[in-house]
């Protein structure tokens, strides 16, 4: 299968780099990966190429700008474990941690699924090594060694040795492949080289290896094979293996000789922190040792000019003219992690708490932390680099002050984040709030945030006797107990009354109303499951609440609605489950999902996202709209963490276990009435341009009718949201003639009479 690559190139600077954050156009996807760590490096002639947390970064030798290669730009998927270019093809053979693999060109992604659909290996598929020769490529396995064509995209043999294999290598020409139990060896002129039994030979200790020894890395360098056994660098001639050096509490993470020295990586590995290191062995066998740009060594290489270019796991991408001057390091502008449990959107903000809770509700003790992306630039506050925040992990939800701007963000491990747009922090816990220490003694477990219309927030107090806590307007914190032992409290959503919707852990809804806060006694409380409603699931996972004011409830059978507006506590009021029509068949709404997250958008559609990638829906849910998955989007992955609409641009932020995605969607927040500053963009519209038109600062759902200048109606339609969406053509598709064009609407979502709001030139 064939998907076309469309590269993407940014310029940077010296130090700190900015990826572009250009407006999407409808309809296009932007990926918001992190690349912040690089564990591989390998090049082109012109082209760098680092393995970065879950995908691809290459950087141009000569005019130093960058391109990332995601699934965004064709990849078939994100999670990618080592990468090797070919010159013979003029490809990069990508592998992911599924076996899956891909072969891109300039303008191509082959993908060769060959390893990760193959029926007679069993265990571990996974691939550790590419080691080229000419057009083939030997890949090293969980249970052996793959022979492919790369050429002919096809595999040549499998060599099934039920041994894991790091590496490969090529020497005097015998096949070498270093294993857990050392290395095995066959001539490459071997008839038969896949009956691993019969034609391979074990390298034991008769030529001066130990007797008992795991090999990790091999590498042909100045005709000689260099390779590290356990922790030490070993050379061999073809008769015996030397040992060359060895450094306690340090392993060899890589060897490679593209250049004209020898590189051996030395990775520190004692709990103190120490710096890594670079061994250089010459031509002449001259052995030198540099810290340059080293601190994590995982993988490194030398360029046609002698230049190195540095995989390492602290932060950043490393290169170094030469190892007397400074390193060069590059960082580029992006999220700090992977993880999305919850994305927030405060005015042109968007917040990510990359924590999470474990599924049997225990510590993750993930310490990313919470960032921000501000003025096109990542932020992020996390322990290692906020010292206020030591002894805190797991941080799971993000709040905003509606007024003052405040950030909150809450700490599964132990307490609640407080910091100011000035970046002083506090932290509050048992000691100084409502909230109390729970069943986990010495912990303030806090999760679900969301203020209410009067600048309230409410906090929900996991495992303890008081889970619903409140840190009112004024600075004063209230508690609230809650019957039947119902603690276990994830998410909150507040409804167009005031209700509050806390998610229990346990398979319910907690419903809570306060009452007057100077009254005490006066608070409703209702627990909510299938046992006392039309729900069936025994598993509750998200709420939210429509333009309507109806509360969607997802669930791990699908999602159901409650619209009973100020009569939630009635005893009547069971909510159910919509019937939804997919190409002409009646089904409960996706009542084979498992619907984790539930945002709206500005036309009162429904975004679920599940287990098995994103749904949207009508406003009531029963027509459906779009499924994207990994199979037909650039999504990163089916498992969805949490989605957030930007209300203003209709930029749909979708979280997955694999990173954050985001998609232009059509629709955007309307007003009551027309804006008077409603506009049209792309306006002119010029010949080149083919895609959407979108007509912004309408009301909410208005009606759009679209003329020439003489009156001929043109089209029509009615706004998702306060936008509306035209494709420049007429009803027989014929594109629109040079000249102006008028946008009548009505004025209101109503039924006023319709009134210019805006006009479109055409140049063709």
């Amino acid at each position: 299968m064939t998907r076309i690559l469309y590269p993407l190139i940014f310029f940077f600077g010296c130090y700190s780099f900015l990826s572009a954050q250009n407006d999407l156009a409808i309809g296009e996807w932007k990926s918001y990966l992190p690349y912040q760590k690089s564990y591989h490096v390998t090049q082109s002639a012109t082209e760098v190429f680092y393995l970065s947390d879950e995908s691809i970064i290459a950087f141009n030798k000569q005019d130093e700008s960058f391109r990332f290669l995601s699934t965004i730009e064709g990849l078939t998927e994100v999670g990618v474990r080592t990468i090797a270019y070919n010159d013979a093809v003029e490809a990069l053979l990508v592998c992911y941690d599924d076996s899956n693999m891909d072969l891109v060109t300039d303008n191509q992604v082959i993908n060769l699924p060959f390893i990760k659909n193959a029926t007679n290996v069993l265990g571990d598929k996974k691939i550790y090594d590419i080691h080229f020769d000419g057009d083939k490529a030997y890949l090293s396995c969980g249970f052996g060694l793959v022979k492919m064509n790369l050429t002919k995209e096809e595999v040549e043999y499998s060599v099934l040795m039920d041994v894991q294999v790091n590496a490969f290598e090529i020497y005097n020409n015998r096949f070498y492949a270093a294993t857990e139990e050392g290395i095995y060896t066959v001539n490459a002129d071997n008839l038969n080289p896949a009956d691993f039994e019969g034609q391979w030979d074990f390298v034991d200790n008769s030529t001066g290896l130990p007797g008992a020894y795991l090999c990790n890395e091999l590498c042909v360098f100045n005709d000689k094979l260099y390779l590290a056994v356990d922790d030490s660098l070993y050379s061999y001639d073809g008769n015996v293996f030397e040992n060359l050096y060895g450094r306690d509490q340090h392993v060899i993470s890589y060897i490679t000789g593209e250049g004209k020295d020898l590189l051996v990586g030395l990775f520190c590995t004692t709990q103190e922190f120490c710096l890594g290191e670079l061994m250089l062995i010459d031509e002449n066998e001259n052995f030198s040792f540099s810290k340059t740009c080293i601190f994590r060594p995982e993988h490194g290489i030398q360029d046609e000019s002698g230049g190195f270019w540095f995989a390492d796991r602290y932060r950043g991408f490393r290169r170094a003219n030469d190892l007397s001057g400074l390193c060069d390091e590059r960082r580029v502008n992006s999220p700090f992690s992977n993880k999305t449990n919850e994305i927030t959107i405060f005015e042109d903000e968007v917040w990510v708490a990359a924590g999470g809770i474990s599924i049997s509700g225990q510590y993750l003790f993930w310490t990313e932390g919470f960032y921000a992306l501000e003025d096109n630039n990542w932020q992020v506050y996390n322990p290692s680099r906020n010292s206020e925040l030591q002894g805190l992990a797991d941080f799971v939800s993000v709040a905003i002050h509606p007024e003052n701007k405040t950030v909150y963000c809450s700490s599964f491990l132990d307490g609640l984040v407080e910091m100011d747009r000035d970046g002083n922090i506090e932290i509050y816990n048992e000691t100084n709030s409502s909230m109390v220490i729970g069943a986990d003694a010495g912990r303030t477990r806090v999760t679900g945030l969301n203020f209410d219309e009067d600048n309230n927030l409410w906090v929900a107090n996991h495992f303890s006797n008081i889970p619903i806590n409140v840190l009112w307007n004024d600075g004063t914190w209230s508690g609230f107990t809650v019957p039947g032992n119902r603690n276990l409290l994830l998410k909150v959503e507040i409804d167009h009354f005031g209700n509050k919707w806390f998610v229990e852990d346990g398979g319910g809804i907690v419903l809570f109303n306060e009452g007057d806060k100077n009254v005490n006694g006066d608070e409703q409380i209702e627990y909510i499951s299938k046992f006392n409603t039309n729900i069936e699931a025994d598993k509750i996972r998200d709420v939210a609440v429509d333009l309507d004011g109806d509360v969607w409830v997802g669930t791990n059978q699908g999602a159901y609605v409650f619209e009973c507006g100020a009569d939630i506590f009635n005893a009547d009021c069971d909510g159910f489950h919509r019937i939804t029509q997919t190409d002409g068949i009646n089904a409960l709404l996706l009542a084979t999902e498992d619907v984790r997250t539930i945002a709206v958008d500005g036309a009162n559609r429904k975004w679920f996202g599940t287990t098995n990638g994103v749904f949207v829906q009508s406003p009531n849910g029963e027509e459906a709209i779009a499924h994207f998955n990994t199979s037909n989007s650039p999504l990163f992955d089916d498992i969805i963490t949490d989605i957030e609409v930007h209300p203003e641009t209709g930029e749909v932020f979708i979280g997955t276990e694999k990173g954050m995605i985001s998609y232009r969607g059509e629709a955007i927040e309307g007003g009551g009435v027309n804006s008077a500053s409603a506009y049209a963009f792309p306006n002119p519209v010029r010949p080149d341009y083919t895609g959407p038109i979108a007509i912004k600062g309408l009301a909410r759902d208005a009606d759009v009718k679209i003329t020439d200048i003489n009156g001929q109606l043109m089209y029509e339609t009615r706004a998702l949201g306060g936008q509306a969406i035209w494709d420049g053509t007429d009803y027989n598709g014929r594109r629109a003639s040079s000249g102006v064009y008028l946008v009548f609407s009505t004025n209101d979502n109503v039924n006023n009479v319709n009134a210019i709001v805006t006009k479109i030139m055409f140049i063709n």
